[in-house]
């Protein structure tokens, strides 16, 4: 089931980009479209865009890969915590309990 769709989320008709590289593959890649690295979002703005940056929230659990990305991009960051603990360094705008816990603080956000 669509985990977005089971929480009430209507998805922007935007692509979904996926990195198909390995974690080894990645330390020789120079694409730079695996987390943390921004190719996937300069490719979303550049075919898509513009956005509004203040809009756009990117929900992780990982601070060092999911959360760094949202920094880069200058997006809200929100970290879904689950055994990772809490890394103030990443300035996460809320740390969620669960992906319905985001998604319920977002709408609270941005009615």
């Amino acid at each position: 089931m669509d985990i977005a769709a089971q929480y009430g989320v209507k998805k922007a008709e935007l692509p979904i980009y996926v990195c198909p590289h390995s974690r080894e593959e990645h330390k020789s890649c120079r694409h730079g479209c695996r987390k943390p690295g921004v190719a996937h979002i300069v490719r979303l703005f550049n075919e898509h865009g513009p956005f509004d940056l203040t809009r756009i929230a990117f929900i992780g659990d990982k601070p060092d890969t999911d959360l760094e990305v949202a920094v880069r991009c200058g997006f809200t960051p929100i970290q879904v915590r689950k055994k990772i603990k809490y890394d103030p360094d990443y300035r996460a705008a809320y740390v969620a309990k669960s992906l319905a816990d985001a998604i319920n603080w977002l709408e609270k956000k941005w009615p």
